[in-house]
C-alpha cells in the first residue's frame, strides 16, 4: 500500500494552510510531520485520512483517488488515532483495537476470534 499526496493544498476554515504539496507513505517506514504549531501538521494529516479535501491535487491509495472510493475501502488502509483528547467512553486497548476492524465487518456484524486473532 502506497498513500501519496500529489501537489494538494490543504486548507481550513477558507484559509490555504499549505499548496504544492507531495508526500508518499510506504508500509514499513516510519514518517514524521514535525512543525511549529499552526504550520499544516494536522491539516495535512486529516487530508491524507480523507477527512479534509484538498481544494487543488489528489490524495491517491495505491493510485487511486482516496476521495473517489468507498470511505469503508478506504478505512482499511488508512486510520488516524489521535494523540490527545479524552474518549466518550473509558475503552479498554483491546477495545479501541477492535474498533480498527470494523471497515472489513459486514453492517451489523460482530468481531468473531478470527478478528481477535488478527
Amino acid at each position: 500500500m502506497i498513500l501519496c499526496a500529489d501537489s494538494v493544498e490543504g486548507t481550513y476554515g477558507g484559509t490555504v494552510i499549505f499548496s504544492n504539496l507531495s508526500i508518499s507513505l510506504r508500509p514499513g517506514i516510519v514518517t514524521g510531520i514535525i512543525g511549529p504549531n499552526g504550520s499544516g501538521k494536522s491539516t495535512l494529516i486529516r487530508t491524507l485520512s480523507r477527512v479534509l479535501k484538498p481544494r487543488v491535487g489528489t490524495v491517491l491509495l495505491d493510485g487511486k483517488d482516496i476521495y473517489r472510493m468507498p470511505g469503508n475501502r478506504v478505512a482499511r488502509s488508512v486510520a488516524v488515532v489521535p494523540q490527545n483528547g479524552t474518549p466518550a467512553f473509558s475503552y479498554t486497548v483491546m477495545e479501541m483495537v477492535m474498533m480498527g476492524r470494523a471497515p472489513h465487518l459486514g453492517r451489523l456484524e460482530f468481531e468473531g476470534p478470527g478478528d481477535i486473532e488478527i
